[in-house]
Protein backbone atom coordinates (compact mmCIF):
# COMPACT_ATOMS: atom_id res chain seq x y z
CA UNK A 1 0.00 0.00 0.00
CA UNK A 2 1.39 3.60 -0.81
CA UNK A 3 1.60 5.93 2.52
CA UNK A 4 -0.19 9.10 1.88
CA UNK A 5 1.50 11.81 0.32
CA UNK A 6 1.83 15.24 2.68
CA UNK A 7 0.73 17.32 -0.42
CA UNK A 8 -2.18 14.80 -1.74
CA UNK A 9 -4.44 15.89 1.42
CA UNK A 10 -3.78 19.58 2.54
CA UNK A 11 -6.01 22.10 4.57
CA UNK A 12 -6.89 25.20 1.78
CA UNK A 13 -8.36 28.28 3.09
CA UNK A 14 -9.74 26.29 6.33
CA UNK A 15 -12.19 24.78 4.38
CA UNK A 16 -11.43 21.33 5.03
CA UNK A 17 -9.20 19.30 2.89
CA UNK A 18 -8.40 18.70 -1.07
CA UNK A 19 -7.24 16.28 -2.76
CA UNK A 20 -4.29 16.18 -5.25
CA UNK A 21 -5.62 17.02 -8.45
CA UNK A 22 -8.70 18.44 -7.65
CA UNK A 23 -8.76 22.62 -8.54
CA UNK A 24 -7.21 24.95 -6.88
CA UNK A 25 -4.14 22.81 -5.02
CA UNK A 26 -1.13 23.07 -7.20
CA UNK A 27 0.22 25.47 -9.34
CA UNK A 28 -0.67 24.30 -12.44
CA UNK A 29 -4.31 24.56 -11.48
CA UNK A 30 -5.99 27.95 -10.54
CA UNK A 31 -4.53 28.45 -7.47
CA UNK A 32 -1.13 28.33 -6.34
CA UNK A 33 -0.01 26.86 -3.20
CA UNK A 34 0.76 29.47 -0.18
CA UNK A 35 4.25 29.11 1.94
CA UNK A 36 2.66 28.14 4.49
CA UNK A 37 1.47 25.39 2.64
CA UNK A 38 4.41 24.93 1.35
CA UNK A 39 6.20 25.44 4.74
CA UNK A 40 4.21 22.67 6.03
CA UNK A 41 4.77 20.15 3.58
CA UNK A 42 8.37 20.14 3.98
CA UNK A 43 8.77 20.50 7.40
CA UNK A 44 6.39 16.87 7.57
CA UNK A 45 9.10 15.92 5.16
CA UNK A 46 11.77 16.54 7.27
CA UNK A 47 9.65 15.55 10.38
CA UNK A 48 9.65 11.88 8.80
CA UNK A 49 13.91 11.77 8.64
CA UNK A 50 14.32 12.96 11.95
CA UNK A 51 11.43 13.49 14.38
CA UNK A 52 13.64 14.59 17.27
CA UNK A 53 15.13 17.74 15.52
CA UNK A 54 13.75 21.49 15.86
CA UNK A 55 13.36 22.26 12.68
CA UNK A 56 11.22 25.62 13.36
CA UNK A 57 15.05 27.11 14.80
CA UNK A 58 17.18 24.79 13.04
CA UNK A 59 19.41 27.14 11.03
CA UNK A 60 22.57 24.38 10.27
CA UNK A 61 20.82 21.04 8.70
CA UNK A 62 23.68 20.28 6.69
CA UNK A 63 26.82 22.38 8.13
CA UNK A 64 25.53 21.18 11.22
CA UNK A 65 25.59 17.61 9.95
CA UNK A 66 21.99 17.24 11.15
CA UNK A 67 20.84 15.78 7.80
CA UNK A 68 23.79 13.18 5.81
CA UNK A 69 23.65 12.07 2.82
CA UNK A 70 21.40 9.85 2.18
CA UNK A 71 19.20 12.07 3.97
CA UNK A 72 19.94 14.51 1.60
CA UNK A 73 18.92 12.54 -1.23
CA UNK A 74 15.94 11.22 0.28
CA UNK A 75 14.45 15.08 0.89
CA UNK A 76 15.46 15.71 -2.49
CA UNK A 77 13.54 12.79 -4.42
CA UNK A 78 10.34 13.36 -2.01
CA UNK A 79 10.48 16.99 -2.79
CA UNK A 80 10.47 16.79 -6.64
CA UNK A 81 7.64 13.67 -5.73
CA UNK A 82 5.53 15.99 -3.16
CA UNK A 83 6.10 19.39 -4.91
CA UNK A 84 6.26 18.41 -8.73
CA UNK A 85 9.52 20.16 -9.46
CA UNK A 86 13.00 19.26 -9.98
CA UNK A 87 15.92 19.88 -7.56
CA UNK A 88 19.01 19.80 -9.93
CA UNK A 89 22.97 20.21 -9.66
CA UNK A 90 22.57 23.55 -9.57
CA UNK A 91 19.92 23.51 -6.28
CA UNK A 92 21.85 20.93 -4.54
CA UNK A 93 24.18 23.68 -2.65
CA UNK A 94 24.09 23.63 1.64
CA UNK A 95 22.64 27.08 1.57
CA UNK A 96 19.42 26.01 -0.27
CA UNK A 97 18.76 22.67 2.42
CA UNK A 98 20.47 24.32 5.94
CA UNK A 99 17.08 25.59 7.17
CA UNK A 100 13.66 25.42 6.97
CA UNK A 101 12.96 28.72 5.71
CA UNK A 102 15.99 28.13 2.84
CA UNK A 103 14.06 25.01 1.84
CA UNK A 104 10.86 26.57 1.32
CA UNK A 105 12.26 29.57 -0.61
CA UNK A 106 14.15 26.89 -3.20
CA UNK A 107 10.72 24.98 -3.22
CA UNK A 108 8.84 28.52 -4.05
CA UNK A 109 11.27 29.15 -6.57
CA UNK A 110 11.19 25.98 -8.17
CA UNK A 111 7.23 26.45 -8.31
CA UNK A 112 7.48 29.93 -10.11
CA UNK A 113 10.03 28.97 -12.95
Amino acid sequence: MKRASVCDIIKVHGKGVKKRGEPGLFPDMEEKMDREEIREGILALLTELHEDVDYEDETGLVDGKVLDSFDLVTLVTELNEEFDVEVTARDFVPENFNSLESLTDMIERLLDE
